[in-house]
C-alpha cells in the first residue's frame, strides 16, 4: 500500500443510504482507510427506518470529514434524489459517488487524483471494478473492451458497463453545465447520466485500467436479487424507452448517430417491443415504435422502416412477439415474407393444412404412402427457427 499523503485538491465522496446497517460499516470503513486523506464523505439518507442514522451518526462524531444530511422535500425520493443532494453539497475539486454497500481500494481516491493532476483538461477518471458476493467471493470484473472508435459508443452499447463507483468528476465542470442525476428515473440512472456526458464531452475522459472498487451483488437488499419480478422488467423497460428517447434525441442534436448505434438502436428495440408486448404495455408499445421511426427516418433508411412497420402491424394484428424475434435477418424482404409465413401459421392452426398438403405432395412425387410416413397420417409441428 502507498504511504498515507495529506494534500489538496479535496475530493467529495457522495454516498446515499436507505436502510444500510448491516452493510454500511464496511463501507465506511474503506473511505476511512484511504491512502489520500483529504476528502469529505457526504451521507445522503433516504429516509431510513432501521439504526442506519445512528451508525452515520457515531462515524461524524469520530471523524468530521464524514458529513450527515437528511434528503428533503426538494429532492425525489431515491437514489438519484441523494445523489443530487450530496452533489449540491459537495466543496471538492473532484467528486466521487459511491455505493452504501461497495467498497473502496485504499488507495482508489489516491490512484485516481493523480490521474487527474498528471492529464491537465481531464474532467474524468473512470477506473476498473471487481464484482462480489456478500461472502467476499469475487465473480467478475469489468474489461475496457472499444470496438467503436468513440468512448461514447462503447458506454451506450454496453461494451464499456459504467458504474457511479467507477468513475471520479471534475466538481466543477459538472456544476458549470448543470448535469445532474434524472429524479424521475427508476432504473438506468448511471447509464442515462454518464451517456449524456460521454455524448458531449467524448475526449474529456481518462481510463485508469486499474481495479479501484468492488461492487457488492446480490445481497437480499440488492435491486438485482428482486430484478427478474414483472413490476421490475416493465420499471426497466419503461426507464429505457425514456432514456433511450433522450440519448437517440442528443446523438441527434451532436450528429452522433452513427450506423453502429443506429442498428444496436433498431435491435434493443424491437426487444423491447417484444416483451412490453407480453406484457400489454401499449402506451411504451407506441412510443418505442415513434421513437424508431424517427432515427430510421433521419438517417434515411426507408426499406427498414417499411420492413418495421409491416412487422409491427402484423404484431399488433395477432397480438404476438414473435414476428420481432427475427430482427436480425438482414433483407427486410425476408423479414416480411417469414412474418407474412407466420401469420399464415396462426391463420391456418400452425400450419396443419399446409404441411399435410406439402407431405401429401412430397410422398406422391417419390411413390410413398402418406398414411405410412408418420404414426399421425402425416401432420408434422413446424419448428421455429428464430
Amino acid at each position: 500500500m502507498a504511504p498515507k499523503v495529506s494534500c489538496s485538491p479535496l475530493v467529495s465522496i457522495v454516498i446515499a443510504t436507505f436502510n444500510r446497517a448491516n452493510l454500511l460499516p464496511e463501507t465506511l470503513d474503506s473511505v476511512a482507510n484511504q491512502s489520500y486523506q483529504n476528502w469529505e464523505c457526504i451521507l445522503a439518507d433516504d429516509g431510513s427506518t432501521d439504526n442506519t442514522i445512528e451508525i452515520i451518526r457515531q462515524y461524524v462524531h469520530k471523524d468530521p470529514r464524514f458529513r450527515f444530511y437528511h434528503r428533503t422535500n426538494g429532492y425525489e425520493k431515491g437514489p438519484t434524489g441523494a445523489f443530487n443532494l450530496g452533489l449540491d453539497k459537495s466543496k471538492g475539486d473532484f467528486i466521487q459517488w459511491f455505493g452504501s454497500d461497495d467498497l473502496m481500494h485504499p488507495d482508489m481516491l489516491l490512484e485516481k487524483v493523480k490521474a487527474f493532476t498528471g492529464h491537465p483538461g481531464v474532467k474524468s477518471v473512470f477506473s476498473q471494478l471487481a464484482l462480489f458476493e456478500k461472502e467476499g467471493v469475487i465473480t467478475g470484473l469489468t474489461r475496457f473492451s472499444q470496438p467503436f472508435q468513440h468512448l461514447y459508443e462503447n458506454v451506450i452499447t454496453w461494451n464499456m458497463p459504467v458504474w457511479s463507483l467507477s468513475l471520479m468528476f471534475c466538481n466543477r465542470f459538472l456544476k458549470q453545465l448543470n448535469i445532474r442525476f434524472d429524479e424521475s428515473l427508476k432504473r438506468l440512472v448511471d447509464y442515462d447520466f454518464h451517456s449524456r456526458i460521454f455524448i458531449q464531452h467524448p475526449h474529456e475522459t481518462f481510463l485508469l485500467d486499474k481495479t479501484l472498487c468492488y461492487a457488492r451483488r446480490n445481497h437480499e437488499c440488492s435491486i438485482t436479487t428482486s430484478f427478474h419480478q414483472k413490476e421490475n422488467i416493465i420499471a426497466l423497460e419503461r426507464s429505457e424507452s425514456v432514456v433511450a428517447e433522450k440519448i437517440i434525441n442528443l446523438l441527434l442534436d451532436e450528429n452522433r448517430l452513427t450506423p453502429k448505434l443506429e442498428k444496436f438502436f433498431y435491435r434493443q428495440h424491437l426487444r423491447c417491443i417484444s416483451n412490453l408486448i407480453r406484457m400489454h404495455d401499449n402506451e411504451v408499445i407506441e412510443s418505442y415504435k415513434k421513437l424508431v421511426e424517427v432515427y430510421l427516418s433521419h438517417r434515411r433508411k426507408y426499406v427498414k422502416l417499411t420492413g418495421f412497420r409491416a412487422g409491427f402491424f402484423l404484431t399488433k394484428l395477432f397480438s404476438t412477439p414473435n414476428f420481432f424475434l427475427i430482427y436480425s435477418l438482414p433483407r427486410p424482404l425476408q423479414f416480411v415474407r417469414l412474418n407474412v409465413r407466420h401469420a399464415y401459421k396462426l391463420l391456418f392452426v400452425r400450419g396443419y393444412f399446409y404441411e399435410r398438403a406439402k407431405l401429401r405432395l412430397g410422398n406422391r412425387k417419390q411413390g410413398v404412402n402418406p398414411s405410412q410416413s408418420s404414426p399421425q397420417g402425416g401432420h408434422y409441428s413446424i419448428q421455429r427457427h428464430f
